[in-house]
């Protein structure tokens, strides 16, 4: 066995701060995405931060602010608007950080107050339809970032636990099994998630939620074939608008 000799001498490039580009339109984040500068969450989190409600933030005017801070905590991205929140917590002016605080307040009371009304019902009797309210309650908490890594890790593996037991009870049950692959996903099981989307398919072939799902997971296990085979049956379905975009944006990729 050979053993190497670690250098004396320091390497100063660990202290260098990595290169940046921040794409400024849609169409050079997706050439910086074809470029490998910035990865497929970033392309994503950029084509967000484009939307107008970025622009309104920053907005001289303090009550044009606090709307666009009140429009964050309705956005259909809550992952994203949760980070957004975070990052205005260290705002020069302090009422933004009032409103902001206020608002991921509000949002994490959100959540309590919902988990502690099923689980609540859950005490008085015992459903399938409240467990997998109460597991996608925890999904949905921790996707969002509000409890932080590492307590949201621990919700979601609460979540996969309560997914297992009903999927022992009903194997093929589509929407719990959409679900586990989700919260799956969300712990970097990527093997097991791809695994959980696959049933979903050999119980309901067209199912396009299953397929967007697999064409993300085999993006990030880097199987670009698969991508391209999940991305064109996706393309072959009527779909929401929103996922329209994206399978135009795979196909032209």
């Amino acid at each position: 066995m050979r053993f190497l000799r670690r250098s004396r001498k320091e390497d100063l490039t660990r202290n260098l701060p990595e290169p940046a580009f921040r794409p400024e339109t849609i169409a050079e984040a997706k050439r910086a995405l074809d470029l490998g500068l910035i990865d497929i969450s970033e392309y994503v989190e950029i084509s967000l931060a484009l939307e107008p409600i970025v622009d309104a933030l920053s907005d001289p005017d303090l009550g044009v602010r606090r709307k666009a801070i009140l429009d964050l905590a309705k956005h259909p991205n809550r992952a994203w608007a949760v980070r957004k929140l975070q990052e205005l917590l260290r705002d020069g002016s302090e009422e933004v950080r009032l409103y902001a605080a206020e608002t991921l307040d509000r949002l994490d009371r959100g959540y309590q107050q919902a988990m502690y009304k099923v689980e609540t019902a859950l005490r008085r009797k015992e459903e399938d339809g409240l467990w997998r309210s109460l597991a996608r309650l925890f999904c949905e908490y921790a996707e969002a970032g509000l409890p932080g890594e590492t307590i949201g890790r621990w919700y979601l593996k609460k979540a996969e636990k309560i997914l297992n037991r009903l999927l022992e009870r009903s194997p093929d049950n589509v929407a719990d099994l959409l679900l586990r692959g989700k919260v799956r996903k969300l712990l970097k099981q990527y093997t097991d998630a791809f695994g959980d989307y696959k049933r979903v398919l050999r119980t309901d072939p067209g199912n396009h939620e299953a397929y967007f799902a697999l064409a993300e997971i085999s993006y990030l296990l880097g199987d670009f074939d698969s991508v391209v085979h999940s991305v064109k049956r996706l393309s072959q379905a009527p779909l929401p608008e929103e996922m329209e975009q994206t399978v135009e944006f795979w196909l032209d990729k």
